[in-house]
């Protein structure tokens, strides 16, 4: 066991990827690391849409959902069950000083039968006319969430509560959903 630990802690070094802390299983740690990368797909609104669901409203004005099918992209039912590594969710939003607008994220961890197994959603921001605010981060890590995770739904988007049309309101930028290597 000491010269496969040697072995792993060697390969994370010549390949620059180090822990804050000595993990318990440099395999584990070397291969959630080599992974890591944001699950969402067009996260910056880049390509529009695609990628996203629309859930009401008209274009970014609405609410959009994807849906991440954890075995497709390389996290197979026995690191999600057995390991329960973290996941990490994260998402900006920049209000609008044009108009009324609200903000709400619900990111919800599914079973096989997409069932929520546990949940994150905060209350919703209300933005009010002439808000001047920078841009504004909501995240939140799961951490020993229970065996049977296998998809997981991130719905997050902005209604307009004035009576402004277009572009007005918050714009929902940079979102990510990422399995992380060490407990964060």
């Amino acid at each position: 066991m000491v010269a496969c630990k040697k072995h792993w802690v060697e390969r994370c070094w010549r390949e620059g990827i180090m822990p804050s802390r000595p993990p318990k299983n440099w395999l584990l740690f070397y291969f959630l690391s080599k992974k890591r990368r944001n699950l969402l797909i067009n996260p910056r609104s880049e390509d529009g849409l695609n990628g996203w669901e629309s859930v009401g409203g008209d274009t970014w004005m609405c609410y959009k959902r994807q849906l991440i099918n954890l075995r497709k992209d390389g996290y197979g039912p026995a690191l999600m069950d057995d390991i329960q590594p973290d996941i990490k969710i994260s998402d900006w939003y920049a209000p609008n000083s044009n108009g009324q607008s609200c903000y709400e994220i619900l990111v919800e961890l599914l079973d096989q039968n997409k069932k929520p197994i546990n949940v994150f959603h905060p209350e919703p921001v209300n933005i009010e006319q002439g808000n001047d605010q920078q841009s504004c981060q909501v995240s939140h890590v799961f951490k020993a969430y229970g065996p049977g995770v296998r998809f997981i739904c991130f719905t997050h988007g902005m209604i307009d509560t004035g009576n402004w049309a277009g572009s007005h309101g918050i714009q929902a930028i940079n979102s990510s959903v990422e399995i992380c290597p060490e407990k964060e």
